[in-house]
């Protein structure tokens, strides 16, 4: 069995991402190894014909202001529940290509997400980011989801 020595826990800071929080605290509490939680955030961008346009500079202000303070309250609850160790970090960019990144910089051993469990249409149209990196991840993935 491998051994884990570092836990990453992708939030969107949705129910679903909570209760992968929740997880992901109790295991880095009982195996004494650290988390870190993660956010990936987008800059809008809407292409047209004539070009691309992006959001203004306040607009992208506001995103990383908000991500950061939804990010830092999940910090606190993580530290709240037990979790050893327990780090941030945001990124901005795709959620996938962002997850990738921070799990090969901090050497991550166990992916630990929360999935909305999306079927037919909605998951057709919507994708999956936890299904992709169950499928293509750089490390070993639980996905947890959220209660009903």
């Amino acid at each position: 069995m491998a051994h884990i020595n570092r836990i990453l826990v992708p939030t969107d800071f949705s129910a679903c991402s909570r209760a992968a929080l929740d997880v992901a605290c109790e295991l880095s509490s009982r195996l004494d190894v650290p988390l870190t939680i993660m956010h990936a955030y987008g800059i809008p961008a809407y292409p047209l014909p004539e070009g691309v346009i992006l959001a203004t500079p306040e607009q992208t202000a506001e995103i990383i202001s908000h991500s950061s303070q939804a990010l830092h309250q999940e910090l606190d609850r993580a530290k709240a529940l037990g979790a050893t160790g327990a780090d941030s970090v945001m990124v901005e960019g795709d959620a996938f290509d962002a997850i990738e990144q921070v799990v090969r910089e901090r050497q991550i051993d166990l992916l630990i997400m929360g999935t909305h469990g999306r079927r037919g249409l909605a998951h057709a149209l919507l994708g999956s980011v936890a299904e992709k990196i169950v499928r293509r991840g750089p490390c070993s993935v639980l996905t947890v989801r959220a209660p009903s």
